[in-house]
């Protein structure tokens, strides 16, 4: 993260200060985390569902914080002067991140999509190589998606953000803070139903990444999915599809499995191997694909990046223990994910048994 200004921090958020502070001092980072805090960070005390962070604020003080949030309504012994007050501190990490994000005139990635997204995001941020940012592990709500742009810095030539949902209007929201000049939709399944009501209501709530999207932005989507298709309608910028049929403009045919993973050859000619298991993942290698061609990047150098993929852990990631090969996909238990996992075990090669633990 660049160091931001105190002023710059109360104008993106609407807060103020509840005392005097001298000058405008430079806020180098900005943290939730109250037992890691950078000298001089801002410290967002975040309100769950069981817990409350804005006990936090004095330890945070004491490991380091020059400033902290605070909700309006929250109750100290002692009120510090270098809090500051705001309505809601999660609305006002986003909207600080928003006002962040706006510094930067970078190519800015955001994937929704009900499946494949982490993966799709690791791929992506290989084939676009060295000072990307790109979400850690699973950061694609509220608070992770702020979290993901504050890390951009003058060094960064791209940032790569997942975008999630478990109910109505939530990526809309996120979308209108990370303001994605490409939009990628991995895949609308069954998935947040309980949030959601339907897959339609799915399909819905997804393409609110791609009606936020600029008029010169680019919306890259699953031309194999039924409910991806019926989402094109919505695109207003320029739409670039994948697949594994003909008709999509970047395509991969004939799929097949390796050792290690899975293949295809782009536009039927290009072999491309990578190491992920399995053959859902063709379509994920192919949205990497379909962005890195998009933001210019050469077509072997894609190649050679997706072929040091590894899988993020408990997303078909692979390891050996004695004489047992274990599969770890528990990230995830929709119907499709869980679908694919089961497909795969029953694919690969195997000398004994075939062992499936399910929650």
């Amino acid at each position: 993260m660049d160091s931001i200004r105190l002023s710059d921090v109360l104008r993106a958020t609407g807060g103020h200060l509840a005392g005097p502070v001298d000058g405008d001092p430079w806020i180098p980072a900005v943290t939730i985390d109250s037992r890691d805090v950078p000298a001089g960070a801002l410290f967002v005390p975040i309100r769950g569902r069981r817990h409350d962070a804005h006990s936090f604020v004095e330890k945070a003080f004491l490991n380091g914080a020059a400033f902290s949030l605070a909700a309006q309504d929250a109750e100290f012994a002692r009120m510090p002067a270098n809090v500051i007050l705001v309505k809601d501190t999660t609305r006002a990490l986003g909207d600080l991140a928003r006002w962040y994000r706006s510094r930067f005139d970078v190519p800015v990635i955001g994937i929704t999509g009900s499946c494949g997204k982490t993966t799709v995001k690791e791929m992506v941020k290989l084939v676009l190589g060295e000072d990307v940012v790109a979400s850690p592990a699973s950061y694609n709500n509220d608070i992770g998606v702020p979290l993901t742009l504050l890390q951009m810095d003058a060094s960064t030539r791209a940032c790569v953000v997942e975008i999630g949902t478990n109910a109505p209007g939530e990526i809309a929201y996120l979308t209108s803070i990370a303001r994605p000049t490409v939009g990628v939709l991995t895949n609308v399944e069954e998935a947040h139903l309980e949030g959601l009501g339907t897959v339609q209501g799915v399909m819905e709530e997804k393409g609110a990444l791609l009606r936020g999207l600029p008029d010169n932005g680019a919306a890259i989507v699953n031309a194999d999915n039924y409910y991806c298709r019926e989402l094109m309608e919505d695109v207003d910028c320029h739409l670039l599809t994948f697949g594994t049929w003909e008709d999509a403009d970047v395509y991969g045919v004939k799929p097949y499995a390796t050792p290690d993973g899975i293949g295809f050859y782009l536009y039927g000619r290009m072999p491309f191997e990578v190491p992920a298991l399995g053959m859902h993942n063709v379509a994920n290698a192919l949205a990497a694909v379909a962005i890195g061609l998009w933001l210019n990047q050469d077509p072997e150098q894609i190649r050679e990046a997706l072929a040091g993929y590894e899988a993020p852990a408990m997303r078909m990631s692979r390891s050996v223990v004695g004489d047992v090969v274990l599969v770890n996909d528990a990230y995830n238990a929709n119907p499709r994910s869980m679908e694919a996992a089961i497909l795969e075990l029953a694919a690969r090669p195997c000398l004994g048994r075939r062992v499936a633990v399910l929650g």
